[in-house]
């Protein structure tokens, strides 16, 4: 992801613009821990990518969620962000 310090300079540039218009700020495609490590001293809110989990297909991700309420957690528990299950399933059929 950060190869070298002009990339670096992007990469905080863009946490530091999402932050000025009180945005959270997500960064894909991390892969490793340096590149966690890295984000998170940027500030970066949210990450996602190969290093915390592999895509799943999207039934097993809505049995995630179903089992997951009824044990009594939420979305914010699995660090979701859902404006709700039918854009969930519209944006993935």
């Amino acid at each position: 992801m950060v190869a070298d310090a002009g990339t670096a300079a992007i990469v905080q540039a863009v946490v530091t613009l999402g932050h000025s218009l009180a945005m959270r700020v997500t960064a894909e495609g991390v892969e490793t821990k340096q590149q966690l490590s890295l984000l998170r001293e940027m500030g970066y809110d949210e990450v996602q990518g190969y290093l915390l989990g592999n895509p799943s297909p999207a039934l097993a991700f809505e049995h995630l969620v179903a089992n997951h309420r009824s044990a009594g957690g939420s979305e914010a528990d699995l660090g979701l962000i859902t404006h709700s299950e039918a854009a969930i399933r519209e944006s993935v059929s």
